[in-house]
C-alpha cells in the first residue's frame, strides 16, 4: 500500500516538472520572438546629402590633329629633290619635294621657239601683206602655242609639292631619282590643336551637343587629365567596316577639341574622352539603387527612417541620374536617414535595424 503511494507521489511530481519545463520553453521561444521582432528588419540606412552630380559617359577614340594635309605622290614621275624630314616644321606654302621636270622643261623649250616663229611669221605677214596669207589663222597659231606654253608652267609649278598648312611632317615617302610606289604619301598635320575623333553608339550620341565639356585621358597615362569640348557632331550614323567587331552597331562620329594639349600627345594615340551630358553643383542626391517605382502609377518613392528605427513611404521628384546617384528635386531633406537598396519584402511601418555599410556622413 505504502509503494503504491510513493509511486503515485512520484507520478504527479514528474507531471509537475514535465508542465514547468514546458512553460519555460514556451516563455523562451516567446520571448525570443518577441525579441527578434523587436529588433527590427536589418536593413542598410543612408543619409540624404549635397554634392555635385554629372551625368556623363566614358568613350574611347584616337587622337587627330587639327588638319591634316595628306598628299598622294605622282607615280608616273620620278622625284628629283626631297627639302624636308619626318618631324619637321613647316610653314605653308614651303616646297617640301620637288618633283623631275626635265621632259617638261624640254618641251617647254622648244614651243619656246616655235612661238618666237609663229610671232616672226605674224609681223612678216602684216609688214608684207601678202596676197591669201590670213592674219586669222597666224594669230590663232601663236594663241595656241601660248596656251600650251601655260600648260606646261602649271604642271612645272605642280611639281614643286607645297605644304598646304602650317605644321608638322609626319609622314615622307619619297626618294630622290626614284618613282613613287602608288599609295607613297607626305602627310604635314596642323598640330596647333589637337582632337579626339570618337565613334558614339545611338544611345549616347542622342544626349551628346556642340560646346558639352570633356575631360580626356590619354592611355598609359591615367595621371594626366585633358580638357576639351564637343566641336563637331556627325550628321548621319554609320557601320564601319571592321572584321573584329561581332556588334556591328551604326554610330555617330563625334569630335572632341583638346584646350590644353602637350607635347606627350602624338597622332594616334588612343584615349578615353568622359564628355558631360549635364552637370549640377550642391544638390540634394541619394543613391540610386534606393529609388523604387510604383508599377502602377510609376511615381518614385523611398522608405524614410525616423528617430525609432520605424520606415515610411515617401513619394518624390527626381532629376538628373547617374550611375551612382539621383538628384531629389522634391520630398526630401539633407540629413533625412533612408534605406539603401531596400528588400522587396519591406513595408511601410516597419522596424528597421541598421547594419553596416550605409552612408552615414
Amino acid at each position: 500500500m505504502k509503494l503504491k503511494l510513493n509511486f503515485a507521489k512520484n507520478k504527479k511530481k514528474l507531471a509537475i516538472i514535465v508542465a514547468v519545463i514546458f512553460i519555460i520553453t514556451a516563455i523562451g521561444i516567446s520571448s525570443y520572438v518577441k525579441s527578434r521582432k523587436s529588433q527590427g528588419k536589418k536593413v542598410t540606412i543612408s543619409k540624404v546629402i549635397k554634392r555635385n552630380i554629372v551625368q556623363s559617359t566614358t568613350v574611347s577614340g584616337s587622337i587627330e590633329p587639327k588638319y591634316s594635309n595628306d598628299i598622294t605622290l605622282n607615280n608616273t614621275q620620278k622625284v628629283s629633290k626631297v627639302l624636308v624630314t619626318e618631324g619637321q616644321q613647316v610653314t605653308k606654302g614651303d616646297i617640301l619635294v620637288q618633283m623631275d621636270t626635265s621632259d617638261y622643261d624640254s618641251e617647254l623649250k622648244k614651243l619656246k621657239i616655235d612661238l618666237k616663229n609663229a610671232q616672226n611669221a605674224v609681223s612678216q605677214s602684216q609688214a608684207q601683206a601678202v596676197p591669201g596669207t590670213s592674219k586669222d589663222n597666224a594669230g590663232n597659231q601663236t594663241d595656241s602655242i601660248k596656251a600650251e606654253i601655260d600648260n606646261l608652267n602649271a604642271k612645272i609649278e605642280q611639281s614643286n609639292i607645297r605644304s598646304n598648312v602650317d605644321g608638322r611632317v609626319m609622314r615622307v615617302d619619297a626618294k630622290e631619282n626614284q618613282v613613287p610606289k602608288a599609295g607613297d604619301m607626305i602627310i604635314v598635320d596642323d598640330i596647333s590643336q589637337y582632337k579626339v575623333s570618337i565613334d558614339m553608339s545611338q544611345y549616347d550620341a542622342m544626349k551628346v551637343a556642340k560646346g558639352q565639356k570633356a575631360i580626356v585621358k590619354i592611355k598609359g597615362n591615367d595621371q594626366k587629365k585633358y580638357t576639351g569640348s564637343v566641336t563637331d557632331v556627325g550628321q548621319i550614323a554609320q557601320v564601319k567596316a571592321d572584321a573584329k567587331a561581332t556588334n556591328q552597331e551604326a554610330k555617330v562620329n563625334v569630335i572632341v577639341t583638346l584646350d590644353n594639349a602637350d607635347d606627350s600627345i602624338k597622332v594616334g594615340y588612343e584615349a578615353d574622352a568622359e564628355i558631360v551630358f549635364n552637370e549640377k553643383r550642391n544638390v540634394v542626391c541619394m543613391g540610386f539603387d534606393s529609388v523604387k517605382e510604383e508599377k502602377g502609377t510609376k511615381k518614385k518613392y523611398v522608405y524614410i527612417v525616423n528617430s525609432k528605427n520605424k520606415i515610411s513611404k515617401r513619394y518624390i521628384s527626381t532629376g538628373i541620374e547617374t550611375d551612382d546617384y539621383m538628384e531629389v528635386i522634391d520630398g526630401l531633406n539633407e540629413g533625412e536617414k533612408y534605406v539603401s537598396n531596400p528588400p522587396d519584402t519591406l513595408k511601410d511601418g516597419d522596424i528597421v535595424e541598421t547594419q553596416a555599410g550605409g552612408n552615414n556622413k
